[in-house]
């Protein structure tokens, strides 16, 4: 699939100018909209105006400017690749293969959408851990 990558450009701009803005306080195990962006082949794109998909936190960096996170899916998948969660009684994949840190600047709203369990968040990262062995 094509993409139109001059979409994305101007909105990481104006994300990274607006840098200085009120940050929010981040925690593992929270769940916010993420401006990921447009990615290149396999890479989970964004969606919406802003290129935002649902990402949870997984580790936070320092005094919170970056962290480390994984793009969820409402598309049901199975295997070592892959961790369900019902949130809000529906089914959410965590994506285990697109881990990636962001800057706290991509969270699109401050208010988290959501939050897991200590323990799943524990299955998760002993997960990612397995699989970056």
């Amino acid at each position: 699939m094509k993409k139109d990558y001059k979409k994305w450009m101007p909105i990481k701009a104006k994300i990274n100018n607006t840098r200085t803005k009120s940050l929010p306080v981040i925690r593992a195990g929270q769940i916010y909209w993420v401006s990921v962006g447009q990615n290149i082949g396999y890479e989970e794109d964004g969606k919406s105006d802003l290129f935002t998909r649902p990402a949870l936190v997984i580790k936070v960096f320092g005094q919170g400017g970056l962290f480390l996170s994984v793009p969820l899916s409402t598309t049901d998948k199975t295997g070592l690749f892959y961790y369900t969660l019902h949130l809000r009684g529906e089914i959410s994949t965590v994506l285990l293969t697109q881990i990636h840190s962001y800057d706290v600047a991509r969270i699109a709203d401050a208010r988290p959408i959501g939050r897991i369990s200590g323990q799943d968040l524990a299955r998760i990262r002993e997960r990612i851990k397995y699989l970056v062995g």
